[in-house]
C-alpha cells in the first residue's frame, strides 16, 4: 500500500512522518510512503508544521519513502522557487519520485513543470488537459511526437470501456 502523508503532516509535522514510518514497519501488509511536498499548501496556508527541503531530505534514505507526493505548487516550481526546486532536486537525487498535483496548467508552465523534475499528475480536470500532458510527457523522454499523440489519442477509447 502506497500512502501519501499530507493531511497528517499539516497536523502534527514531522512527528506524523516518525510515527507512520514506526508503527507501519511490522505489520503484514507493506507499507510505502510518499512524503508531503508542500506542508503547508502554500505560503498563504496555517499548519502545524513547515516541512522543507532539509526536514524532508533524511527520509528519503528509507527504501520505505518512494518519493514526493502532491507538488500542488506549481506557481513556485515554474517560476523557480528555491526552495520548491530544493524539494523537487533532492528527492530525484536521492532517486525517488515526484508526484504532480497541478490541474488546469497547460503550455509553457506545463513544460517548466514537467522539465522540473515532476513526473505524473493525478489532478487532469478533463480528457483534453490529460492528453496534453501525456504529449509533453511522452515527447520529454524522447518518443517521437507521432507516437505521443497517438498514445494521447486513446484515452477517450480507455475512459469510455
Amino acid at each position: 500500500m502506497v500512502t501519501d502523508l499530507h493531511e497528517i503532516s499539516n497536523v502534527a509535522g514531522l512527528d506524523s512522518l516518525k510515527f507512520m514510518l514506526e508503527t507501519t514497519k511490522d505489520l503484514m501488509l507493506s507499507v510505502y510512503f510518499m512524503l508531503p511536498a508542500c506542508v503547508p499548501a502554500t505560503s498563504l496556508d496555517e499548519s502545524a508544521a513547515v516541512l522543507n527541503a532539509e526536514k524532508l531530505r533524511p527520509y528519503y534514505a528509507s527504501p520505505r519513502v518512494l518519493g514526493l507526493a502532491d507538488m500542488m505548487n506549481s506557481y513556485g516550481t515554474v517560476r523557480c522557487d528555491p526552495e520548491i526546486l530544493r524539494k523537487i532536486c533532492d528527492c530525484t537525487e536521492a532517486g525517488k519520485i515526484v508526484d504532480g498535483y497541478a490541474p488546469l496548467l497547460d503550455g509553457k508552465d506545463l513544460n517548466a513543470y514537467i522539465a522540473a523534475g515532476v513526473r505524473s499528475d493525478h489532478e487532469c480536470s478533463n480528457v483534453e488537459e490529460a492528453m496534453d500532458y501525456i504529449i509533453r510527457k511522452a515527447i520529454g523522454a524522447g518518443i517521437s511526437p507521432a507516437v505521443a499523440i497517438k498514445m494521447a489519442t486513446l484515452i477517450p477509447a480507455v475512459i469510455s470501456a
